[in-house]
């Protein structure tokens, strides 16, 4: 060995030495991934009303199950869509310090996606995750979604699973239930009378069980089916009894809609109800299988259609080959439809229907219909185009151009627009236009427009506002996520504050406070599209 070669190994033999030695290397050796170290699988992209990969960045998986926990139960459709936006999108988790933490996060959020109704995606992200159904954090919603698809098999299989929990009322409640599927009766009653004598609450479930144990004749009222259990026992229980279809829970309705046996009209309630959960495929074929032996005059229709108006009405829009008439057939079943709380699966219906009609027949069939699509498409060209066919008198048209600005980011920077302005200052209007500007200014403001001092003294001398309030604490708690870019967190205050309501039904200024605080976290596309819904009203 030479001199050279004895120097080179042994300057490399240090350096190596030295390189173990330092402190990044020894760190990432001792580093281990955490659970949150994942990706959670979603069905929407940011293209598609969802968030960024990093919607729950900086939260806690105990503060993000906390809050999703606390969301109304009766979420409106402005609701809906704001939690379909953080639910159904995949990301990177919130932070949590230990598995448990975040599969009792990960068992929130599908047990929200379930209550939405969202089976679908529920399947696709449970099958991504790869989730396993004896994990105690995630047994209780595989049986929930068992129950729901009226698999009581498998939902019996995740009780006698069960065995750590057996006391819990959840799992005593649905042995009870397995006992009597296994005509096993003296074991149901011991496990009801255990369960009542601990003073237990849920008159629905020992009504059901006494009517599927012979020991209570009358089920109960089908509006009070409100669980997963409940809606399992239900049909059973029920027996010759006939539901309340107008109150039928959507996973139960869908069979009964399906069911040609059943009457007409007992099939479009359920279908009504179930609407939002029905294939496309099934929501046609219901509604063209309502028949009848005369066909209903359509330029006479009642105020209230039979199901034999839906199926003469739709059938007669397939079979149309002249562009007026498929727009005003189209309009009239939209108008039905949004009457009943179902304009979004019957627009997805007539999507291709919708796509075709040009501009100047919209704006003659139904304007407002077809502006409140276009807005719920983020579609501003259509809604452009519906403002260039529109009289120029016509009231809409300064509506639409507000909801146009809301969704283009054209309040950004700029001033509220003479046609706030002018109605702001308005010595002859009434006090139902004085109120539609005073709530335009507090939208535009909270869009990013700049206030002129008519509009600030019109808003000082506005001390009384109309519609539902935030509180003080939801408000912080709103604000608190804005400012720290909690892109989710945002989103789910925003959906408590709402609740039952919708946009249109917020007071002006907690309206404003939301608007404003999903444009700060760089949600601005849904912002915009709210606004636009509120704008479009005339009051």
């Amino acid at each position: 060995m030479t001199k050279t070669t004895k120097y080179t190994l042994t300057s490399i033999i240090a350096l190596l030495s030295a390189i173990t030695a330092t402190p990044c290397l020894a760190q990432v050796e001792m580093e281990s991934l955490q659970p949150a170290a994942v990706y959670d699988p979603g069905t929407q992209e940011p293209q598609a009303g969802g968030l960024t990969a990093q919607l729950w960045q900086g939260i806690s998986a105990e503060r993000a199950t906390q809050v999703l926990q606390s969301i109304s139960a009766t979420p409106s459709s402005t609701t809906k869509t704001l939690l379909r936006s953080v639910l159904l999108t995949g990301g990177i988790p919130p932070q949590s310090t230990d598995t448990i933490s975040h599969d009792l996060y990960t068992a929130a959020r599908l047990q929200a996606i379930l209550d939405l109704q969202e089976f679908s995606a529920f399947d696709y992200i449970v099958e991504r995750a790869n989730l396993d159904a004896s994990n105690p954090a995630f047994i209780k919603i595989f049986t929930q979604k068992s129950l729901l698809n009226a698999n009581t098999d498998k939902a019996c299989e995740y009780s006698d699973m069960n065995t750590s929990e057996r006391k819990a009322p959840y799992w005593a409640k649905l042995r009870a239930y397995c006992h009597v599927l296994r005509d096993e009766l003296p074991a149901a009653e011991l496990t009801s009378d255990l369960l009542e004598r601990s003073n237990h609450k849920d008159k629905v479930f020992f009504t059901l069980l006494g009517n599927l144990t012979g020991s209570i004749t009358k089920p109960p009222k089908t509006k009070s089916l409100k669980t997963p259990l409940h809606i399992a026992m239900a049909p059973q229980a029920f027996g010759d009894e006939k539901f309340d279809t107008k109150s039928l829970p959507p996973s139960l309705a869908v069979s009964v809609a399906k069911d040609t046996k059943q009457e007409d009209q007992s099939r479009l309630n359920a279908l009504i109800r179930a609407a939002y959960i029905l294939s496309t495929n099934d929501f046609i074929a219901i509604i063209q299988s309502f028949t009848a032996d005369s066909a209903p005059n359509l330029d006479s229709l009642p105020k209230t259609w039979a199901p034999a108006d839906w199926g003469h009405v739709y059938n007669a829009l397939r079979a149309s080959t002249d562009m007026e008439i498929s727009a005003t057939l189209s309009a009239t079943l939209l108008t039905q439809a949004d009457k009943l709380g179902i304009l979004n699966p019957m627009a997805e219906i007539l999507a291709s229907d919708i796509a075709i009609i040009p501009s100047h027949l919209k704006a003659k069939a139904n304007p407002v219909l077809f502006a409140k699509l276009a807005i719920r498409k983020n579609d501003i060209g259509a809604l452009g185009a519906l403002h260039q066919n529109l009289d120029t008198d016509n009231a809409l048209r300064p509506r639409i151009a507000l909801a146009s600005d809301a969704l283009g980011r054209g309040f950004m920077f700029a001033e509220l627009g003479t046609d706030i302005e002018t109605r702001l200052g308005a010595k002859d209007a009434n006090t139902t236009d004085k109120a539609r500007a005073i709530r335009d200014v507090y939208i535009a403001n909270a869009l990013g427009a700049t206030l002129s001092d008519t509009a600030i003294d019109a808003l000082l001398e506005a001390t009384k506002l109309k519609g539902h309030a935030a509180t003080a604490g939801q408000l912080l708690a709103l604000q608190n996520a804005a400012l720290n870019r909690q892109q989710a967190e945002t989103l789910l205050r925003a959906a408590d504050i709402i609740g039952k309501y919708n946009i249109t039904g917020l007071r002006a200024d907690t309206c404003a406070a939301i608007l404003k605080a999903l444009n700060d976290v760089g949600l601005s596309n849904i912002a915009g599209q709210l606004a636009a819904q509120d704008f479009l009203t005339k009051s």
